[in-house]
């Protein structure tokens, strides 16, 4: 039944929901495996494959069936680009939140304690419960009834009221960016030309360079990026490698499509953002046409990134971090 699975048993029924696969002598079939049969045969190559996409993707509660089908997609995609996307959102799933910054009552009680939680820690986000750290747990998850329909919960049951959802949630606007001619500053909602920091890679110094990046408007004591990770109550754990999108590099290493031929690779950047008055702890949700608050300040490629870790980007992932076939 919708809304009783766990986030990884959700993503799973709502992928096969739009990419239904089968099982034909021995292997598994999809949507997209004779195209790949006939591009292989048609370039004379072994080993390039489609691979099947959706938008949204299963990894979030409006994924699969739920949305009209005008408002959903499906395609075949090189295995490059699927798993390049993957790693976006799973750029997305390595957040944390501050729960004390999230409900508008506790954000103004002097009295209730900050409490971070990572996006990939499904317990907190998807099980009804108190959570708090030792025996000070102020913060309740609970289903709670919202003012227009909401796609099913994972881990929760609407029941009859197809408006309730987890008064907690990891949401986030996406936006793309899709000329047919190369990127520009000004096509990042006329950002300024930023400045580039580029310590040991090679890699080319345009706007264009960018794949993917998460803004949180300024927001650091609601947000914690990818690459920061700390405890329940903030305290910073280990190395702090923070990053927030992905950047295309001409050296070896990152995300490697070498079976395409394609003459680059993507590695970890932090993209740092102008300030904007307009986002702060106080703002509840920004307006989605005020873009200003993606003006660039400067791109700096991360170094020292494990190579094994790199590897695991080859393979794409959900939100939650755990690794999928497609």
């Amino acid at each position: 039944m919708p809304g009783l699975c766990d986030n990884i048993d959700g993503v799973t029924a709502r992928r096969n929901s739009v990419y239904p696969r089968k099982t034909v002598g021995g292997q598994s079939v999809t949507k997209c495996s004779a195209p790949t049969a006939e591009l292989n045969k048609a370039v004379r190559r072994r080993g390039l494959s489609l691979q099947c996409d959706e938008f949204p993707w299963g990894s979030s509660e409006q994924g699969g069936e739920w949305l009209p089908a005008s408002q959903r997609r499906t395609e075949c995609v090189t295995s490059f680009q699927n798993a390049w996307h993957g790693n976006c959102v799973q750029l997305v799933g390595q957040l944390s939140s501050n729960w004390k910054q999230l409900d508008p009552e506790s954000r103004k009680d002097s009295k209730k304690i900050d409490y971070w939680a990572s996006w990939q820690k499904r317990t907190d986000w998807t099980h009804a419960g108190k959570y708090g750290i030792g025996q000070n747990i102020p913060y309740e998850q609970k289903l709670i009834e919202y003012g227009e329909e909401m796609p099913p919960p994972d881990g929760g049951d609407q029941g009859d009221n197809k408006k309730l959802s987890w008064a907690f949630k990891r949401d986030y606007e996406t936006s793309w960016l899709n000329p047919q001619t190369p990127l520009t500053s000004a096509d990042w909602w006329n950002a300024n030309q930023p400045t580039w920091y580029k310590p040991k890679y090679n890699g080319p110094l345009t706007m264009d360079s960018v794949l993917c990046a998460v803004n949180h408007f300024n927001q650091g004591n609601v947000y914690k990026l990818p690459g920061v990770k700390v405890k329940s109550d903030g305290t910073p754990i280990g190395v702090q490698k923070e990053y927030n999108a992905y950047c295309k590099r001409t050296n070896q290493g990152g995300m490697a499509p070498p079976a395409w031929g394609v003459d680059f690779t993507m590695g970890r950047c932090l993209i740092r953002f102008q300030n904007s008055a307009s986002s702060s702890s106080g703002t509840s949700k920004r307006d989605a046409q005020k873009w200003g608050e993606w003006e660039v300040e400067s791109i700096e490629y991360v170094e020292d990134v494990d190579d094994a870790e790199m590897a695991q980007l080859l393979k794409p992932a959900d939100l939650d971090g755990s690794e999928h076939e497609r």
